[in-house]
């Protein structure tokens, strides 16, 4: 099934006409899972961090952040962060809002643009 995911990615990847470098493209491909009606995105939380922003690193999408655990605030800025980037607010936590381990849930957005809206701002190296 996973394998099928992929197939869908890169084919959108293609008629969009958007490079990437291939070792990047897999590894943030290997985050990202692909609903009915969403698409949806494994990330990393790291809390009270000198900065806020994405980072790929050894495969893994980890979300940095200034802000702190309690009161859910990481996840407010998870939120807000991802809201801004992907220029959408149909943005939601799917799973983990009390672990670091979280699945976001991105509606009414094609995957191809999503993966070209992140490109743009994650950090390869952190």
């Amino acid at each position: 099934m996973a394998d099928v995911h992929l197939m869908i990615i890169n084919q959108q990847l293609k008629n969009g006409d958007y490079f990437m470098k291939e070792g990047f493209q897999k590894d943030l491909e290997r985050n990202i899972i692909l609903g009915k009606d969403s698409v949806y995105i494994k990330i990393y939380v790291k809390p009270r961090a000198r900065w806020t922003g994405l980072c790929l690193k050894e495969g893994d999408l980890i979300f940095y952040t200034e802000a702190h655990p309690k009161h859910h605030k990481a996840n407010e800025s998870l939120i807000k962060y991802f809201s801004k980037v992907l220029k959408t607010r149909k943005i939601s936590i799917k799973r983990g809002a009390y672990s670091c381990y979280k699945v976001i849930e991105i509606k009414e957005l094609p995957v191809n643009t999503i993966i070209e809206r992140l490109g743009e701002v994650i950090k390869i190296s952190c």
